[in-house]
């Protein structure tokens, strides 16, 4: 039996998914993919000139929060001119539920590298 292999197109895919945002209601995300992560960086960046550290990685979560966000698209200057509590709501739930997914992958991982170390102790 041949192994299936690994195509660009399962490393490409990235569907969207809806998720519930209590009192506001939903909103489609899809998990960040490496460029989101470098623009959301040098986005922040520009941003937060003069901020101490902390602010500049608050920002910098929140402007990829922003860009996980399918629909309904924000942009940057919606993000800057928003309510700011409504889109600190909507954008802690968006981080909530991606770091469920990382949570949820590491955990397979965990059990892959328990195997692989367990092998590797053998003589």
């Amino acid at each position: 039996m041949e192994k299936q292999k690994i195509s660009l197109e399962n490393i490409l895919n990235n569907p969207a998914e809806t998720i519930e945002v209590p009192d506001y209601g939903s909103v489609q995300v899809k998990s960040p993919t490496t460029r989101d992560k470098l623009d959301a960086k040098r986005e922040a960046l520009k941003l937060t000139e003069g901020l101490d550290e902390d602010d500049k990685i608050l920002e910098q979560a929140r402007v990829l929060a922003i860009k996980m966000i399918v629909e309904p698209k924000i942009t940057l200057e919606d993000y800057l001119n928003s309510n700011d509590s409504t889109i600190s709501v909507i954008l802690d739930n968006v981080h909530m539920w991606y770091n469920l997914k990382v949570k949820e992958l590491n955990s397979k991982r965990q059990e892959q590298i328990k195997s692989f170390l367990k092998v590797m102790k053998e003589p």
